[in-house]
C-alpha cells in the first residue's frame, strides 16, 4: 500500500486555527489520529486514484484561506531570560538529564495576549483554575543543539511571546512562572519529551545568539496595520550590547533636526515637530542617568541611535 506522508514545518501553526472546511485540521489531531488519517487516505487513492485530485483540492482550498487571514513575516526575536532545566526522559540519543535552556525572547510582532481579558481573568490562568480564558500566544523556534560549560552537548529553544507580556514578566514573578510552564509545556507537547520543573534562571539574556525567524501572524495583528498617523516614524530597531540597550530608529537629516527625544526609565518617546508621539518600549528599564549613556545621529546610514545603561 503507497504511504502519504505529511510535509512541511508547522512548528508556529499551533498558535493561529485558519477555519477551513469541516474536517479538521492536522495539527488539531494526536499523533495516532494523524496516522489513521494518512492510512485513510492512501487507502483511498489506492482504491480509487482520483481521490488524489480531492485531496490536492482541498489542501489548495485550506491554503488559499491560511494566505487570506496570516501574513508571512520576518522577525528579529529580542532576548529577554533564560529558564535552565533538563529531560527526564530521553530524546533522539540524547540520555536523560540532558540540560535544557528555553530562551524567553520577545517581538512587537507576535500577536498580542487574549486583548479582552480582565486582571481577573489573568490571575485566573496564573492559578490554573478551570475556566481560564486567557492566553499568551508563543511561537516556539527550532531546537538546536550548543554545548554546555563541561563541553555536554545540550538543547536550546527560543520562546517568543509579545513585548507586552515579556514586560510585565520581568516584574512579576507569577506571570514569570506562568509564561515558562507555558514554555515547558509546548516544547514537550512538540518534542515529545519530558522537562523537570526544578530550573534554574541563568544570569544572561539568552543563550547562544537568537536567530531570526519567519513568522505567520493574523493580518489584523500586525504593527504595520495601524494608520500611519499613529506612527510618524518608522519602527525603533532594538538589540543589547555588553550591559547597553541599543535602540536605533531611522530619521531623515530634516526629521533629526526637529524631533524631541525624551528617554523614560522603560521607553523612549518621539516627538516630531507637529506634535506626533511614538513610543517604544523597552524589554528591561534603563538607568537614564548614567554616564556612558549616548545618542548619536549617523548622517550616512540616517539612523538616530541611543546607547543606554541598563539599570
Amino acid at each position: 500500500m503507497p504511504k502519504l506522508e505529511l510535509e512541511g514545518d508547522y512548528s508556529d501553526r499551533f498558535l493561529f486555527n485558519a477555519k477551513a472546511g469541516t474536517q479538521p485540521e492536522s495539527k488539531d489531531l494526536t499523533a495516532q489520529d494523524q496516522e489513521d488519517l494518512v492510512s485513510h487516505w492512501a487507502s483511498e487513492i489506492e482504491n480509487d486514484p482520483s481521490k488524489l485530485q480531492q485531496l490536492a483540492s482541498q489542501v489548495v482550498r485550506e491554503q488559499k484561506v491560511q494566505n487570506n487571514n496570516f501574513k508571512t513575516v520576518q522577525i528579529q526575536p529580542i532576548a529577554g531570560f533564560v529558564c535552565k532545566t533538563k529531560t527526564t526522559t530521553a530524546l533522539k540519543g540524547f540520555p536523560i538529564g540532558t540540560k535544557v535552556f528555553i530562551n524567553i525572547c520577545h517581538a512587537p510582532e507576535v500577536p498580542e495576549p487574549t486583548p479582552t481579558a480582565t486582571e481577573k481573568d489573568i490571575q485566573k490562568a496564573l492559578r490554573a483554575e478551570e475556566g481560564a480564558n486567557y492566553q499568551v500566544p508563543m511561537s516556539l523556534g527550532a531546537t538546536r543543539y550548543d554545548f554546555d560549560h563541561a563541553e555536554k552537548a545540550c538543547m536550546v529553544i527560543d520562546a517568543c511571546i509579545h513585548t507586552q507580556p515579556f514586560l510585565r514578566a520581568e516584574r512579576d514573578l507569577d506571570y514569570r512562572l506562568y509564561i515558562l510552564e507555558l514554555a515547558m509545556e509546548l516544547v514537550e507537547e512538540r518534542d515529545k519529551v519530558q522537562l523537570s520543573r526544578e530550573f534554574t534562571m541563568p544570569n544572561i539574556s539568552s543563550k547562544g545568539t537568537i536567530p531570526p525567524r519567519m513568522l505567520q501572524v493574523p493580518k489584523s495583528s500586525l504593527v504595520t496595520a495601524l494608520p500611519e498617523q499613529a506612527t510618524p516614524f518608522t519602527k525603533a530597531e532594538m538589540y543589547m550590547d555588553k550591559g547597553h540597550l541599543v535602540i536605533a530608529v531611522k530619521l531623515s537629516p530634516a526629521e533629526a533636526k526637529t524631533v524631541t527625544v525624551h528617554i523614560q526609565p522603560e521607553c523612549v518617546i518621539f516627538t516630531s515637530k507637529d506634535q506626533k508621539k511614538q513610543t517604544t518600549r523597552f524589554p528591561q528599564p534603563v538607568d537614564i542617568n548614567h554616564a556612558k549613556n549616548t545618542a548619536t545621529y549617523h548622517q550616512k546610514s540616517e539612523h538616530l541611535v541611543l546607547r543606554l545603561q541598563v539599570a
